[in-house]
Order: structure tokens, then C-alpha cells, then sequence
């Protein structure tokens, strides 16, 4: 049998059987399990249609009131006006029902998202407490009345640890990742992670500078908003989201308004393999104020590092991930090179490149270049171990950079092309950038980073800066750093089935995919070259 009436599985094709009832079950469960199922439901705002917007008509009457309402919830049309006489009458009744009536001011059938209703309501009338809603608003701890075909009235109790009991004991949950058996903690987060997912991307009528290859992964992480349509200009007037590299932003800020264009990029732990040679992102950043990069505008990451409150669970969680991400040696791209050997005794010192025409360096790259950092870094440290690393995307050929200039090679000890970057980062001392992601993984690891642009990581207390940061007052710990950028901001899917994923999912499954093949690394990279793909 599949998931109880109370929570659907949103419709996928990977979705079917997540939730199985099955005839032998283990003993009741503790209250203390009921009560921790019952706060996964109502703090992820699961159950009933969540994935499903309210219908206008009913935003538009809910916008316009600020009273507390009534539900009344009815499966027995013969039985409405008993339930409406108990409730009170009057404007502030919700009707929930799935068949037509005018007996409320507003009727809401069951088939969207109840939650912003059950925020609402102080109290629910219904002639069985077994519909969704009613037991939905059972589990928030709203009173529950069931009304009698007589009119009687009785207050319903113990409904929710009921419902909730018979759902651990009955009821199975299988992953959506590979269908193998899961506790159903685990099927709860994975639907609070749907729901969320689905309002962070909601609202996107249309999508610009989306290559072609990888246009059917993007929509996988866009699940609030399916119906996105591609265009190349701009079109009919509604909310859009824009690859910045490769759409023509003014104007379209011209044509939709500053504050209906979203930014799409690439995450931070973005796959196995460069994207520049055409692999998928598993990760990717939906940013509706600016993007992480460009320091000269707030963006959504900033704000969450200025404003978020991190609590305990949040920053345990950030921590684990550290300590994942350092044991895995995951990087953005992770690519696997040959292991580099350092020359021992300190101090060594990692100069990270960057593609010359990046976005990141453009925006927030400050004014030095590589070659007069390598030049400051020897005058500082004569006796150092210097090491440059250029870009992947420059050393493959697919993007430009300036790493083969004499100017670099004549101030640094090692020039390193195909080195493993987790290997490198675990050896050197200090890391200096302009604004490249390699800073970032570097605080992971426990590095000092100097910065010379203004990156997303900079700023907040944790690096030696040389420039100033005009909106970045708030000292952060690595570990709000990492929940922020990681946890709260980023978008990830699962690799294999385009669903939406935890970044703890993302990083295991990364380690566990088998390296990529030589063959197929060649053709994407005689493709990419003439970058006619990329249209």
C-alpha cells in the first residue's frame, strides 16, 4: 500500500514506493520516537500538497486579513452546515472540502500546499479527524473538534500520536537514490529538503544563457518552478534567472526589473570533472539579490553570513562536513592528479591562478595580477617554497590564462599543472588569491589564506585581507562559514538521478563515482574548444 493520505509523495518517476505499508511491523514505537516524527512533519512543513502553490484566489483573501481563522474541514456534504453553525460563521471561516460550496467566505479543496492556512488557524471543526488537513493541523497542535450529525461537539485527543504511531509501526521508507531500505527520519528530510528546494527556485518564468548540454540538469534543480522556458531575449514579462557569463544582464534587468533577475552559477562543489569539458553540475547557486562573486552588490550569500542565525544543530552539522570534505579531499571539481611532493620544513606557499576573463575575476579580483603577487610573495619570503597553480580550465586548454608567463615562473619554485589539489592544499602553509575558490577549501583545511580581491570568504574575520570590506562587519567562525555557503546557499543533486540531495549526499557519492575515462575527457575537450556547444 502506498504513503498515507496525509503525506503524498510529491509525483516523480523515482518516487514510487518511497513510503510502502507492510503487514508485519516492529513493536509501538517510544513516545519519544512519535515526538520526534511528529517535529520532522511540522518543523520541514510536510504532508498534504506541499510542493503545490496556493491557488491565487486564496494568497490574494489571505494577504487581506490579519485576524485568526477557523478551519472546518468536511468529507460529509449532508453534515457542512452543522460544522459551519459550530465554527461560528462569518468571514474568518476556512472551509476545507473537496467538492463545491458557498457555505464559507473561501474554500480550499486539499490539493496545494496547506501550510501558510495551518499557520493561520487557531482551531479546526471537522466531522472526521482522519482527513488530511484536520490531522495536519492535529500534528501543529491546533484543537481538533470533531462535530457530530447531531451537533454535539467533542474535543478530539491523542489524534496526532495516533496517527504518527501507526506510521512508524506500519509503514516502510525506501530511498529514492537506489530504493534500498531507509529509517523514515531519513524519507522526512528528504521531503523537507524537496519542499524546501521548490521555494527556493519558485517564480522563474523563464531562463537565459543556459547552455544547451546541460539545460535538462538545470532543470532538475529548479523544481519550483517547472515550466521555466528557455529564450535567448527578452520576452513576456515575469521573473527570470540569467547565467551571468553568458547573458546579457543589463538589458535584461532593463526589460524585467533589477529585482526579477535571479543568477544562476555554477556551486561549490560543483561535480567530477571540469565543466568547461562538458560535465553536468551536481551543484549549482540560485542567488535573487546578486551572485556570491561580486562584491560591489549584495547577494544572498552575504546576507545569510550578516544576518543568519546558526544554532547548535547547524553548526555540528557544518562541522561534520568539514571533516568529511577534508577526509574525502574533495574540492569543487575533484579532480585526481598525481600526488605532489613538497619539500619539507615550512614555510610553503601556494599561489592559486585563476581564468583571466572569469567573472570572479573581473568583479572581485582586485588590481594585482599573478605575476606581481608571485614577485611581492618572493620579496616577502626569499627563502620560501613558492608553488603556482593555474587554473584546470587553463591548463586544458579550454579557457585563458596567464600561467605560462615568464614573470610567474621566474618568482615561484614549482609550477604545478596535474597535481592533486586536496594533496596540495593538506602540504602548503599559506594560500594567496585573488578571489578563487581554492581560499575557501583552503580555510577548510585549516590554512592561513591571504586575499588580494574580495571573494565571498573574505572579510568576515578569517583571512588576512588587503582590501576592505564596506558591508562585511559580522566575525564569523569557520564553521558559520561553511553553514552558510554550504549548507544554506548552495543547491545539490544527486549525480545519477538528477534528485535533489544534502551536500553529505553529494560528497559521498562524488568519492564513490569511477574516475572519468581518457577517451571520454578527449572528445569533451575537442568539443568544448570551439565553444560552439556553448550556445
Amino acid at each position: 500500500m502506498s504513503a498515507p493520505p496525509f503525506l503524498p509523495i510529491p509525483p516523480h518517476r523515482f518516487h514510487k514506493g518511497l513510503l510502502r505499508q507492510e503487514a508485519t511491523g516492529p513493536p509501538m514505537p517510544s513516545d519519544n520516537e512519535v515526538d520526534a516524527t511528529i517535529a520532522a512533519i511540522v518543523e520541514g512543513r510536510i504532508g498534504g500538497y506541499f510542493w503545490q502553490p496556493l491557488p491565487p484566489d486564496i494568497r490574494t483573501w489571505l494577504g487581506k486579513r490579519d485576524d485568526a481563522l477557523v478551519a472546518v474541514t468536511c468529507t460529509d456534504p449532508t453534515r457542512l452546515p452543522r460544522l459551519i453553525e459550530a465554527a461560528g460563521g462569518g468571514a474568518s471561516v476556512l472551509l476545507v472540502c473537496p467538492h463545491p460550496s458557498d457555505a464559507a467566505a473561501i474554500r480550499f479543496d486539499g490539493q496545494a500546499d496547506p501550510w501558510p492556512l495551518l499557520d493561520r488557524v487557531t482551531r479546526v471543526y471537522c466531522d472526521t479527524p482522519g482527513e488530511t488537513f484536520a490531522t495536519l493541523a492535529a500534528l501543529a497542535g491546533k484543537p481538533l473538534i470533531q462535530v457530530e450529525a447531531d451537533g454535539s461537539q467533542q474535543p478530539v485527543e491523542g489524534h496526532a500520536q495516533r496517527v504518527i504511531a501507526k506510521l512508524c509501526r506500519d509503514y516502510r521508507a525506501y530511498s529514492p537514490y537506489d530504493g534500498s531500505p531507509w529509517p523514515l527520519g531519513d524519507l522526512l528530510a528528504y521531503l523537507a529538503l524537496w519542499r524546501a528546494t521548490v521555494e527556493r527556485t519558485r517564480g522563474i518564468d523563464a531562463l537565459f544563457g543556459i547552455s544547451h548540454w546541460k539545460r535538462r540538469r538545470i532543470r532538475q534543480f529548479l523544481l519550483g518552478s517547472p515550466d521555466a522556458v528557455f529564450r535567448s531575449r527578452p520576452a513576456t514579462p515575469g521573473a527570470v534567472a540569467a547565467w551571468p557569463s553568458r547573458a546579457d544582464l543589463p538589458a535584461l534587468e532593463a526589460a524585467y526589473g533589477r529585482e526579477r533577475v535571479s543568477r544562476i552559477e555554477d556551486g561549490f562543489i560543483r561535480s567530477a570533472g571540469l565543466g568547461a569539458a562538458l560535465v553536468q553540475p551536481c551543484s549549482i547557486i540560485v542567488d535573487r539579490r546578486g551572485i556570491y562573486y561580486d562584491p560591489d552588490r549584495p547577494s544572498d550569500l552575504e546576507h545569510l553570513l550578516q544576518h543568519a542565525e546558526f544554532d547548535d544543530r547547524l553548526l555540528k552539522r557544518a562541522a561534520d562536513l568539514i571533516a568529511a570534505i577534508c577526509a574525502h579531499g574533495t574540492t569543487k571539481y575533484n579532480l585526481r592528479g598525481a600526488a605532489v611532493s613538497l619539500p619539507e620544513g615550512p614555510p610553503r606557499i601556494l599561489i592559486a591562478g585563476q581564468v583571466a576573463d572569469d567573472l570572479s575575476i573581473t568583479a572581485g579580483g582586485g588590481a594585482m595580477d599573478f605575476a606581481a603577487i608571485a614577485a611581492m610573495v618572493r620579496a616577502q619570503d626569499p627563502g620560501a617554497t613558492i608553488v603556482y597553480k593555474p587554473h584546470p580550465d587553463v591548463v586544458a586548454g579550454l579557457r585563458r590564462g596567464e600561467w605560462r608567463a615568464p614573470e610567474i615562473a621566474a618568482n615561484v619554485d614549482l609550477i604545478v599543472t596535474d597535481g592533486d589539489t586536496s594533496d596540495l592544499l593538506e602540504q602548503v602553509d599559506v594560500v594567496h588569491v585573488r578571489s578563487s575558490l581554492l581560499g575557501f577549501e583552503a580555510l577548510l583545511r585549516g590554512k592561513q589564506v591571504v586575499v588580494h580581491g574580495r571573494p565571498f570568504y573574505a572579510g568576515w574575520g578569517l583571512t588576512r585581507d588587503s582590501l576592505g570590506f564596506e558591508r562585511r562587519g559580522r566575525p564569523l567562525t569557520l564553521e558559520q562559514l561553511v553553514a552558510a555557503t554550504l549548507i544554506l546557499y548552495a543547491l545539490y543533486v544527486d549525480p545519477d538521478r538528477g534528485l535533489p540531495c544534502s551536500p553529505e549526499h553529494l560528497l559521498a557519492a562524488l568519492a564513490a563515482a569511477p574516475p572519468r575515462s581518457a577517451l571520454r575527457s578527449l572528445f569533451a575537450r575537442l568539443v568544448a574548444m570551439p565553444r560552439a556547444w556553448n550556445n
